[in-house]
């Protein structure tokens, strides 16, 4: 950021300190209800039914609102670092990096909150962001610990174990987690499928 001066450092700082404000404005508290005949509201008395015939409950619907939140708040994080780098000498580098970081998390969150998806489109989105990450995680610890002794986190098969328990599939590709319908942003072009899982 060449020839920035103490008034425009000052008004970069009041700007990103007011979203994070606006951001976190919009996320609830602890026991989060959604408003009153809302599309989550609808979403969390859904009729979905598990591989094993029980009903789904709402509590599939509130892990999915609630990675969004998740994800809001890391994009918050990393505005604070930027309202905290941003200085006289601040290069663009830094900014660029700090705005990639914000970006990240805003895209997931952005798409797991899409309207008008419905309950099942809207649980199977953070299912595939945890079956990217347990890939990720499996590449990582392969080059780390090619004896793979140790446990490090989610691995694929809980992830998909989880899915199938819904009643939901999706297929995990070299490349990118995939089903029918929606695009995961971190995972480009990656297809999302909804549909209950066939046999």
């Amino acid at each position: 950021m060449p020839d920035l001066t103490f008034g425009d450092v000052a008004e970069i700082k009041r700007f990103l300190s007011r979203t994070c404000d606006d951001v976190l404005s919009w996320l609830p508290g602890t026991g989060w209800q959604p408003a009153w005949q809302s599309e989550a509201a609808r979403e969390l008395d859904n009729k979905e039914v598990r591989a094993d015939g029980s009903a789904w409950g709402d509590e599939p619907v509130r892990i999915a609102y609630a990675a969004a939140a998740v994800f809001l708040l890391t994009a918050t994080d990393c505005l604070r670092a930027m309202v905290d780098s941003v200085n006289m000498l601040t290069t663009t580098y830094t900014s660029g990096v700090l705005a990639r970081a914000v970006m990240e998390p805003g895209a997931q969150a952005w798409w797991l909150l899409e309207s008008g998806i419905g309950a099942r489109r809207r649980v199977i989105r953070p299912v595939l962001i945890r079956a990217s990450s347990a890939r990720w995680l499996g590449k990582a610890v392969t080059t780390a610990d090619p004896a793979g002794k140790a446990s490090y986190g989610e691995d694929q098969a809980r992830v998909h174990a989880y899915a199938m328990a819904l009643g939901l599939s999706y297929v995990c590709n070299p490349r990118r987690p995939s089903a029918r319908a929606s695009c995961c942003p971190a995972i480009p072009t990656a297809r999302l499928s909804s549909r209950k899982p066939s046999g």
